[in-house]
């Protein structure tokens, strides 16, 4: 066993038993069971609003050689990425990922809403997307017509976001 997988395996260790931690999960591609050689272990720990900033200073984001520690208070974490936020980019990232650590039984609901685009902004974000996507599909075509291949590349690549 590599020593990040030892790392990440004794702080999974910890939070099963600590009574302060409510939450651990891996996010990145080993959450999704896409890691490779290189991946990291980024590791989230959910710890209750009265210990935050201890476990802040127990747990340093680069504590550790490829494990990443994001620790959150329970109340942060319910309203990081929250749709509209500065890190609403940062949605994604939850998807397909499995809560390890779950105490109060609502740490995988805020990941499951977290993957999600809510369903209040749905038709309005489907509407802007697909509108983006066409709007640059539409660019490339028009690109190849001209001959300009690099062009032709460029907006295409542009419109992989949108989509």
């Amino acid at each position: 066993m590599n020593s990040a997988k030892k790392i990440f395996t004794g702080i999974y260790e910890e939070a099963k038993s600590d009574p302060n931690i409510i939450g651990f999960f891996l996010g990145g591609s080993r959450s999704k069971g896409l890691q490779t050689e290189y991946s990291d272990y980024d590791t989230y720990i959910i710890v209750k609003d009265s210990v935050v900033k201890v476990y802040n200073e127990r747990y340093p984001k680069q504590k550790y050689k490829d494990v990443d520690l994001m620790v959150f208070s329970y109340s942060e974490f319910k309203k990081y990425a929250s749709w509209g936020s500065s890190e609403a980019w940062d949605r994604y990232s939850f998807s397909h990922v499995k809560a390890l650590v779950d105490k109060n039984g609502n740490i995988q609901d805020i990941l499951n809403e977290l993957a999600r685009v809510p369903s209040r902004f749905l038709l309005k974000f489907i509407a802007g997307s697909l509108d983006a996507y066409i709007n640059c599909a539409y660019r490339s075509l028009k690109c190849i017509r001209d001959g300009d291949l690099e062009a032709t590349r460029l907006e295409a690549a542009y419109s992989i976001p949108c989509f």
